[in-house]
């Protein structure tokens, strides 16, 4: 039940930061995308930081104060990318623990 939840108030998160994002940047002009281009098994720093940057606009803070949580959140994207269709349920497991991780990070440094 406590999983359900979790993955419930994630997707209510990621929906409602979705919503934010794409009207705070419908005016704004994409000038990279690197990260999409990255090497499997490479975390490209570009991804990360435009994550953080992502969550600095959303909750008006500086993108600096959300580096964990991106890094985390990168790197779950970077393994499940990488392993494709050979994922295990082990590699599910770390993801799960990367994305929890990243969603306390991201709380604590909204409440700092």
């Amino acid at each position: 039940m406590k999983r359900k939840i979790t993955i419930l108030l994630a997707l209510t998160l990621a929906v409602g930061a979705f919503e934010l994002a794409r009207e705070t940047f419908s005016t704004r002009t994409v000038t990279s995308t690197s990260w999409m281009a990255s090497p499997v098994g490479r975390l490209d720093t570009a991804m990360w930081r435009s994550l953080a940057e992502l969550a600095g606009t959303i909750y008006g803070l500086p993108a600096a104060r959300f580096e964990e949580h991106a890094r985390l959140r990168a790197e779950a994207m970077r393994l499940r990318d990488e392993k494709g269709a050979t994922i295990t349920e082990a590699d599910w497991i770390v993801i799960d623990g990367m994305l929890e991780r990243s969603w306390v990070s991201l709380a604590a440094a909204v409440r700092r």
